[in-house]
């Protein structure tokens, strides 16, 4: 989801143009990976032809990263290439993070599924057409009624980490009486669990509801329970947790005249602003694949991973689960998700026989760029 391009305001400025494919480095990885000659040369070539700075990617196969690599540039002033390591913005791919982080709280018995959020928080929110309990479920599977008002989240975005916190911006959002509250703009009219719309707020809000039921905060609670045991190093929710000048840094334009866009973030970031490399999402991604478990360290137990793909309300999406989702892709069903904000494209996804994909890119490429450089991924993974 192209989540805050339209009412971006940071600044952006002139870079190096369109580069040759044979200029495009291809970096040097610190674990030993297969050389993959044509996916290095298919790869540059695409990001050559659709005008993507940098791309980072891995390819999962037999409950392990099985290969990564790096591409381009993370910082086309400094020449910093990109390595499989490299923290890119995630975008919407951030919310298999927060979906993942709300059902290891569910786990513990602290909330269930199905309680009305408003048992936890310390506000209430109430559809103001339909005061149908919002629960759990229908946040992960974006048919709580909650809508994304553009004019407001676009306002909030800002250079560098928002100084909004979390919580204050739910609560000025959702609850009358609220600095950004608009009963018509913020919610839904055909009220609560009447349709599947894609919902950053209520991703968001899972994200807040982990805070209010462990009294932890949420970044600090994904840190714990989540990248620590996988290892994933350099992975963060706000800019201040990294070095910034080591992030891959967003460009807009098709490759003839790109510019730079300072790093930026917003209140309700748990739908989008995390930073991560493609190898330790490729970790994130084998875990839940491999039935929540990674290594001997268990993040979610293996009936909780299949409740996450499962489809909980067909009638309203025959795709959705709770947060990942899923598509055909040449002739296979895969589960993951997608993500795309100002200067940033990116995609996860694993198939039914446990072979996927990382796709991170500092640019926004063209329609069909993530599924061609997937389709060369997807091919080589069958060889390894």
């Amino acid at each position: 989801m192209n989540k805050h391009i339209l009412f971006f305001l940071a600044g952006a400025t002139g870079c190096k143009p369109d580069m040759d494919p044979e200029e495009i480095p291809a970096t040097e990885d610190v674990v030993e990976y297969p050389e993959l000659d044509t996916v290095d040369a298919a790869i540059t070539e695409i990001m050559s032809e659709d005008g993507v700075p940098g791309v980072s990617t891995c390819i999962v196969k037999d409950g392990q990263t099985a290969w990564c690599s790096g591409y381009g540039y993370a910082n086309l002033s400094t020449e910093l290439v990109v390595t499989p390591s490299t923290p890119f913005m995630l975008a919407s791919v951030s919310k298999t993070i927060t979906g993942v982080a709300l059902m290891h709280v569910v786990e513990t018995g602290a909330i269930g599924l199905d309680d009305p959020i408003n048992d936890h928080l310390g506000f209430a929110v109430v559809h103001p057409e339909d005061d149908t309990p919002i629960t759990a479920r229908m946040l992960l599977s974006h048919t709580s009624g909650i809508d994304d008002n553009w004019n407001v989240l676009g306002s909030l975005v800002v250079d560098g980490d928002s100084p909004v916190a979390l919580g204050d911006f739910m609560e000025g959002y959702l609850t009358p009486g609220g600095q950004w509250y608009n009963s018509s703009k913020n919610f839904l009219s055909a009220g609560v669990k009447a349709q599947n719309e894609y919902s950053n707020v209520g991703a968001a809000l899972a994200g807040y509801l982990v805070e209010a039921v462990t009294g932890q905060d949420f970044a600090d609670y994904c840190d714990e329970n989540i990248f620590a045991p996988l290892q994933m190093t350099d992975t963060a929710w706000h800019l201040a947790d990294l070095d910034e000048d080591s992030i891959a840094v967003p460009y807009d334009g098709d490759g003839s005249d790109w510019s730079a866009v300072e790093h930026y973030g917003y209140p309700d970031y748990p739908d989008g602003a995390l930073r991560s490399g493609a190898e330790p999402i490729a970790r994130f991604l084998t875990m839940f694949a491999s039935g929540g478990t990674l290594d001997g360290t268990t993040i979610l137990a293996a009936d909780t991973v299949e409740e996450m793909q499962t489809v909980h309300y067909p009638s309203l999406n025959e795709n959705q689960g709770l947060i990942w989702y899923s598509w055909q892709f040449n002739g296979e069903t895969i589960t993951g998700h997608n993500g795309g904000d100002y200067g940033v494209s990116t995609e996860i996804g694993i198939s039914n026989d446990g072979v996927g994909f990382v796709v991170l890119m500092n640019g926004e490429g063209k329609y069909n760029t993530l599924s061609d450089i997937e389709e060369v991924l997807m091919e080589a993974a069958a060889e390894l």
